[in-house]
């Protein structure tokens, strides 16, 4: 549910690793979303509507351990807008290495209409692919 997507990231890297990268279905491994390397980075995909999300995949960039390595302690959160306010409907806590593959299953799904991702201290966020799924609330 999240495929091409409006998606958003703390910064840029490159002009070319825009967060829509990490949302477009391209897992070739030579596109993918990369920030700066803030403290706290995020990214986050808008789904456009409510959904009960139920499953969501990350595929961290391919490359060596060091890269890899860079996907660990971070939030996988579920949010939904109440009112004027961002309730977390659906938190995962990470705190290993994802590797190249990490899968989170929300069990009965998370009401949200956004997915973010949030690092817990200071390092590049890179994503290859994030996948949403679940079904219109």
């Amino acid at each position: 549910i999240a495929l091409k997507k409006p998606a958003a990231q703390i910064s840029d890297y490159k002009p070319s690793d825009g967060a829509g990268n990490a949302v477009d279905g391209n897992r070739s491994g030579d596109n993918f979303s990369h920030t700066n390397g803030e403290c706290n980075g995020w990214w986050q995909v808008d789904l456009q509507g409510v959904y009960s999300v139920e499953d969501i995949i990350i595929f961290n960039r391919a490359g060596p351990d060091f890269i890899l390595d860079r996907l660990s302690d971070f939030v996988v959160e579920v949010l939904n807008l109440n009112g004027e306010a961002w309730d977390t409907t659906g938190k995962y806590h990470s705190v290993g290495n994802a590797g190249s593959k990490a899968g989170y299953h929300f069990e009965p799904g998370a009401k949200g209409s956004v997915v973010r991702i949030l690092l817990n201290g200071c390092e590049v966020l890179h994503l290859e692919q994030v996948e949403v799924y679940g079904t219109p609330v």
